[in-house]
């Protein structure tokens, strides 16, 4: 399940609930809040007797289970793993869940590479990543109410200057409903939600690809005003460029292949395919070759990464 289906399964109090839990995925503010949500069923006097949050110790999780609650039907148990389980740890983890306890919730919560060798029988999955954009209007939706709602362009504006963190979502949601009025506008966004370095090189690589030079040159003013560095700019470009041609290379693979490869939501890849199709493959080694060149002249101090930013930006408009 995704995590907006747990939050509502949990908060509506409807379905039964799994005897263990696989929490994991890109998105590390889901995942903190899907424990949180486990948490929750915990409450009252003997919390502290209910919740257990135990850190890299399958054994020790599965022992908690045998303890019987205090005063209440099931106690929580949050197994955190950091390193890979050892198949001994996995293989007790199916012994387990072939009989579980049915007094006790067992939550384990880890990162994608980690959770591949736990997706196993009994065990029901709650992915924090690639949020679609329906679960994040839900969210913003239910921030803002009941004074303030938020124009479609302007969480389109929202999603796209966050690149979908949920974590970064929330905090400006939160802050755009202290400063502007009833209706959030797109203005508001551009002018009160900060583009990250990813976000402005995003908007640098649209511009350049579709040959605009004035854009272009807008922004890249911008990058530089705010302080970026030209070789930060032209790492970025090449990043960037790197990321359409493995894409375009691999033009059968789905966008979850392209979401896991580069740590960005599935969604994302979309704006990647659509700037391959400006360019062949073999212009775009060229690119990545030539960019690759510029940053090895600038750490040879072969020549300045003023110039080498400048130059690059030129030959791809030219491209």
């Amino acid at each position: 399940m995704r995590y907006s289906e747990l939050k509502k399964q949990i908060r509506s109090g409807g379905g039964a609930l799994k005897p263990a839990y696989l929490v994991y995925g890109q998105d590390d503010y889901l995942k903190s809040e899907a424990l949180k949500l486990f948490k929750s069923l915990v409450d009252g006097d003997f919390k502290d007797f209910n919740l257990t949050v135990i850190e890299d110790d399958i054994d020790a999780a599965l022992a908690e289970t045998n303890a019987l609650p205090m005063l209440a039907d099931f106690k929580v148990i949050v197994l955190t793993l950091s390193s890979k389980a050892s198949e001994e740890g996995v293989a007790k983890l199916k012994n387990y869940l072939v009989t579980p306890v049915d007094t006790a919730i067992l939550v384990v919560s880890c990162d994608s590479d980690i959770a591949k060798s736990l997706k196993i029988r009994g065990i029901e999955s709650v992915i924090c990543s690639d949020v679609t954009d329906e679960e994040i209007k839900e969210e913003v939706v239910s921030l803002l109410a009941p004074t303030h709602v938020m124009t479609d362009e302007a969480l389109g504006e929202l999603i796209i200057r966050t690149r979908r963190s949920f974590a970064r979502i929330v905090s400006e949601t939160n802050k755009l409903k202290s400063y502007s009025s009833g209706i959030i506008s797109k203005k508001d966004v551009e002018d009160m939600v900060a583009a990250d370095i990813e976000y402005q090189v995003f908007r640098l690589t649209e511009a350049v690809c579709s040959k605009s030079a004035n854009q272009s040159l807008e922004i890249l003013t911008a990058l530089l005003d705010s302080g970026i560095k030209p070789k930060v700019i032209v790492d970025s470009l090449y990043e960037r460029y790197r990321r359409i041609l493995h894409v375009s290379l691999n033009k059968s693979a789905p966008n979850e292949y392209f979401a896991e490869q580069f740590y960005i939501s599935a969604p994302a890849v979309y704006y990647i395919k659509r700037a391959a199709e400006n360019y062949s493959q073999v212009q775009l080694k060229n690119i990545c070759d030539y960019l690759h060149s510029l940053q090895c002249d600038i750490l040879m101090g072969k020549r300045s990464d003023e110039s080498a930013m400048h130059e690059a930006i030129l030959q791809l408009i030219c491209a």
